[in-house]
This record gives structure tokens, sequence and C-alpha cells, in this order.
């Protein structure tokens, strides 16, 4: 299977043709596109000049570029029906908002060409939808009660999945070195010709979100079922992570069959807890990747992440460069328990039921801080979306973020998450007996901490919070205790049960070499170079969190042109094109990462 004849079109014509192998291929359809176009404008003249005219005037040009969506036009429609304008709406404010030019790489070996029309092929495309569809259908959900690794046989499953991966991609297992750590990651080592050049790290993870048994029925298709509809890949983890960890096995292997040998080295880690806090996946795997490359040893880092969003009537492909803080904390009330014919004033329910509106009716400040890259969106959206709102428009200029983040939040509160510390009260258990006073009572809440900010700030406002609720009842305060399953009669105890600091920020210069220069520019020449691409949020936790001393180029970002939905949630699903152009983006990307110098990465 490492031979690429045994897999690829031997037939294949020379792609290449001009700057790129990606965009020839698209030239006829181009050229037919425009004629189509010119004959619909000189049909519609016939009506009239004035009518002519105001039609004309309604076009957006951006909806008529052929490379809106680059490499995957042959498909179908490119995705999205509002693409950026071809020229900023304001000219005075593209300077917070530089394109970043298309980059392509330099190699065209037969080996690549014929890899590059087989994955253009509706074989692939079939052959694609399946094997992502077989990787959902291994069930790899993992729950918060999950024990230790090696105590707790739930977590056998991901031996079916590691199954999985040796079958699907045989290339892959035979030519990379593959690591276990902690039992159940994974990590794959793709030596490179040139030692000196820092490795770069591609991850995702194995395991997905449970099902809630009460949504069964409301699937379309079995959630397990890796339903293909020719649109369509169905179930758990096709967004959320099976998508990303499939299209770089894919990848890998095409490479390895195409005869592509790398230059710079290329390790894959694939942790299998992601969504319970990482702590036994990818926690080992980067202390393992630390103690074995060492600190700032990778060139640099992607993981999941931000897609296509769609804001102010265009599509901007944004690539997150930070991501907030995270900490969950648990309250607990003891009180005296006894029948409830005999009550207190206020139970201990009743109290609990106190703090939980005042911690929803004090919100954290709203502040839209120096290391926030939403400001780099809302540049870029001004610059090129079409219905930018004037009003943000005008604090950008005047770089008034205060202003303008009390603004954004008016216009469309669900910015309100991006700017400040958010808290959910996610769960509160207490009392056994409609008639007995309950003399235990939980709750626990979800932190989301906000760029500039701390999990000091958010326990302080917390304690200070709950402080004059407990002096109120006359209960003892005991905040944040060392030993914490101290619960004394009459008090309020608070703990942190986990956190994380906000993530450092990567650069996203692109006045000079960079390493998100480089992921930009990739963007541009895979998806179109008419795309807007920019720096943003992410509003989720990634592994990342146990990666952030192997680089300081980490993006979270899952290259796709398709606005995610349904992720985590009923009927979740990503559109085969989103994936295949995934496939495309990291295959072109390994390349790259080959030919440029380590003076991107600095």
């Amino acid at each position: 299977m490492g031979n690429p004849e045994a897999l690829l079109p031997k037939d294949s014509k020379d792609l290449a043709g001009g700057k790129t192998f990606y965009h020839s291929y698209f030239q006829d359809n181009r050229y037919r596109k425009y004629i189509l176009n010119f004959f619909g404008l000189l049909a519609v003249s016939l009506f009239g000049v004035t009518l002519y005219r105001g039609y004309v005037s309604s076009l957006d040009p951006g909806s008529f570029d052929i490379c809106q969506v680059g490499a995957l036009e042959h498909r179908g429609k490119p995705l999205g029906t509002h693409g950026p304008r071809n020229k900023p709406r304001r000219q005075n404010i593209e300077k917070l908002c530089p394109r970043v030019e298309p980059i392509y790489p330099e190699i065209n070996t037969p080996g690549i060409r014929r890899a590059i029309a087989y994955l253009q092929s509706p074989d692939f495309l079939f052959r694609s939808a399946k094997t992502l569809g077989d990787a959902i259908k291994v069930r790899t959900a993992v729950y918060d009660d999950f024990g230790e690794v090696g105590r707790d046989d739930r977590w056998n499953k991901m031996e079916r999945f590691h199954d999985y991966l040796h079958g699907a991609f045989p290339a892959v297992s035979r030519y990379l070195l593959v690591h276990p750590v902690n039992e159940y990651g994974l990590v794959y080592e793709w030596g490179g010709s040139n030692e000196n050049l820092k490795p770069i790290l591609l991850t995702a993870h194995q395991d997905v979100v449970p099902i809630e048994q009460e949504t069964m029925e409301q699937w379309e298709h079995h959630p397990y079922s890796g339903h293909f509809d020719g649109n369509d890949v169905w179930g758990r983890g096709a967004l959320d992570d099976k998508n990303q960890l499939v299209a770089i096995m894919e990848t890998v292997n095409l490479l390895i069959q195409s005869g592509f040998r790398p230059v710079r080295k290329i390790v894959l880690a694939f942790g299998f807890d992601e969504e319970i806090g990482g702590d036994q996946g990818a926690h080992y795997i980067g202390e393992y990747l630390l103690y074995t490359y060492g600190e700032d040893g990778f060139s640099l880092i992607i993981d999941e992440g931000s897609s296509m969003q769609s804001e102010f009537g265009s599509d901007i492909m944004v690539i997150s460069t930070a991501e907030k803080g995270f900490m969950n904390q648990e309250i607990t009330i003891k009180m005296p328990g006894g029948h409830s014919s005999i009550p207190p004033l206020h139970s201990s329910i009743g109290i609990m039921s106190e703090i939980v509106v005042a911690l929803e009716s004090h919100p954290f400040e709203r502040v839209l801080s120096d290391d926030n890259p939403l400001f780099d969106f809302l540049a870029c959206s001004a610059a090129h979306a079409r219905d930018f709102p004037k009003e943000l428009y005008d604090y950008i200029v005047q770089d008034d973020k205060q202003a303008l983040a009390d603004a954004l939040v008016k216009l469309n509160p669900r910015f309100d998450a991006d700017l400040r510390s958010t808290t959910a009260v996610t769960t509160i258990c207490g009392g056994t007996k409609v008639n007995a006073l309950p003399e235990y009572v939980s709750l626990g809440m979800n932190h989301r901490i906000r760029r500039g900010s701390s999990i000091s700030e958010v326990t302080n406002a917390t304690a200070d919070l709950v402080s004059s609720i407990a002096k109120k009842h006359g209960l003892k305060l005991i905040a944040y205790p060392e030993d914490k399953k101290y619960y004394p009669e009459s008090s309020i105890t608070i703990e942190i049960k986990n956190q994380r600091e906000p993530s450092p920020l990567t650069s996203s210069r692109v006045d000079i070499p960079s390493a998100f220069k480089l992921v930009a520019g990739n963007t541009r020449a895979v998806f179109g170079e008419n795309l807007v691409v920019t720096a943003g949020l992410n509003m989720g936790n990634t592994d990342t969190f146990w990666y952030t001393k192997l680089s300081k180029n980490i993006f979270r970002y899952a290259p796709m042109p398709v606005v995610k939905k349904n992720m985590h949630g009923v009927n979740e699903r990503v559109p085969i094109k989103g994936h295949l152009a995934m496939v495309e983006w990291f295959f072109q990307f390994i390349l790259l990462t080959s030919e440029v110098e380590e003076d991107w990465f600095l």
C-alpha cells in the first residue's frame, strides 16, 4: 500500500499549468461561468435601461468570483452565499486588516499531481465519506465520571478506534512511528530529511460527547451510523472532532502513497478525553512531547477550533490565535436538617437560590482588551463585510475599544461572551424527601474567563458575593480551603474543581514571514484568493492548553469553508465538501512546511 501506483490514477495530466496545480483544474469552468453571467446580464438589459441599471447596482461583486472556494468549485455551488467584496468598502481602514497573499507550494512531482487528481475525483469523495462514516461508527463517547486509565474498563472502547485507524490508513501504520501515551493517546512521527528544522504538530481528539437518550428519536439518522446522504456525513463526532482527525490521517496517507517525503518532521497527536478536560490524554501527550522535543520544540501547532464565520452579510475565515480561560466551581451549603413542619425562615435551598440570583445579577465587566483577537475580526469585518454597521466602524477608526464593545453587544448580544468572563450555573443538588429539610445543597458553575482577566479575579468576585449572603444568614464562609472536603455545620464552602488561565496570544503579524501568514496564505490559496482571512478568539477550550510550552505559534483552526452547525447537538453532521476542503488544506500545508525556512516560525 506504500506504492503510489497502487492507489493514484496513472493517466492524470499535468495539472500545474501555471503557478498552482489547484486552480488550473478549473480554468474552463471559470470562463464558462463568466460567459453565462454576461448573457444573463444581457438578457436583463432587454427589459429596459432603468431595470438593467437597478439590477446591476444590487449585485455583490464577490458573489461572481469563481475562486470563492477555490478548489471546491468543481464539486458544486461555492459554499456561502455572500462572498467578501473584491475591493474593501472602506479603504481607510484596510491597514487594520492587511490582505495575506496566497502562498502555493512549488513541489510539482508526478506523484503529487496524481495525488491531486485522485483527491479531486468522485472516487475519493465517496471513499472519504465512507472513511469518516466508519470512524463515527466506532463509539468513543466519554463521561465526566470516567476513572483513571487502567482502573476504569470503559476506556477500553478506544482500542476499537485504534483498530479502525490501523485498517483505514495502512500507509500511515506502515511508514510512521507510533507511540502510545498513557495507553490510549497516540503520537505519530514522520521523520524529515532536515533534522535542524523544528517539526510541526497536527492534533485532534478521538473522543466525542455522549448522546442524550431523550434525544435519540430526534435524529434523522442514527448518531453512530456514519450515514452519508450524498451531501453530508451524519453522526456524533462528524464536526467534533473525528472530521479533523480523519482529514489529517487521510492527508498523510495520501502523501505517503504519492512518494512525498517531508523535509520538516511532522508529528500527529491524538488525545482521547478532550471533552472532559484532557487530563489523561493531552496532559500526558504534552508531557511526553515536552520531554522529547523540549520547550518551544515545535514550529507551530494546529488543533481544532474556528472556521468560516458569517457575520455582517459576509463570510470570513477565522483562525483563532487565543482562547478564553476556564474554571469550574462548586458551592456547598451545610445546615441542620429536621422536619419540614418546623422550618427556619430560610432553608439551605432557599439560601442557595439567593446565591444563584446574586451570581446572575452581577455579571463581570465587559472589556475588549488589547490581547483579544476579536478586534482583528471586527477590523477585517469593517474593511470587507458588506453590512458592517457604520457606528462600529467609527469606533474602530477612533480605537475606542470600550465604546466598540458596548455598541457591538447592543447590536448583537451573542458577542457578549467574547468580551466578559461568564458564569453559568449548570448543576444543583439538594434534598432527599419532601418533608425533610436538606442538610447539604451543592451548586456547580462553569466560568469562561475573558482575555485580560484571570482566575483570581473570578474567585475574588465569587467570594465577595457569597460572603455577604453568608453573613446575612449567620453562616461561616470557607472560601477555597486546602481540604476540599471540609464542610462544617452552618457553613458555605466554595471550591475550585478545575481551572485554566486564558491562553497565551499567538502573533498574527503578516508584514513579515510568520506562522500566521503561512496558515492564512495557505487558506487563501486553497479556498480562493478573494477570501478574507483574520485572527479571532476561540470560545471553547481545547487540548492546546496542555501544549502551550511546546510552541509559541498555536492555532485553533478547522480549515473548512463551512459554518459549523449542530456541533454537540442533535443531527450533528458535516458537508462532505467541507471535509474534502480540509483534506486539501492539510495536503497543501504539509507541502508548504517542507519549503519554508525557519524564520517563518520565529
